[in-house]
């Protein structure tokens, strides 16, 4: 596969600026996974993925129970953002 020499670049760029914004929790982890997915052959160190997902979330209370759990790893974050939008989905209304 073909991939023009500032490919890496580009998408450790664009990782580094993603941020949550309007986006869906969800939304926001799926396409860093997919950036991170970009950067295989020369990947990111995992201090460097779990701070730009946990800088990159808006305030709100899934932000909150991330920094609660003192995640290591990406993944780890991940985890508490799914489970809030599980309990929400719970809340009767």
């Amino acid at each position: 596969m073909f991939a023009p020499p500032n490919q890496a670049y580009r998408i450790r760029s664009r990782f580094l600026a993603t941020r949550q914004g309007k986006k869906e929790v969800l939304d926001y982890v799926q396409e860093l996974r997919t950036l991170i997915a970009g950067t295989a052959v020369d990947p990111l160190l995992e201090v460097v993925t779990l701070t730009v997902f946990m800088e990159g979330l808006r305030t709100s209370a899934a932000r909150t129970e991330v920094f609660r759990v003192h995640a290591s790893s990406f993944e780890e974050a991940v985890g508490p953002t799914r489970d809030h939008r599980k309990n929400l989905a719970e809340v009767p209304g």
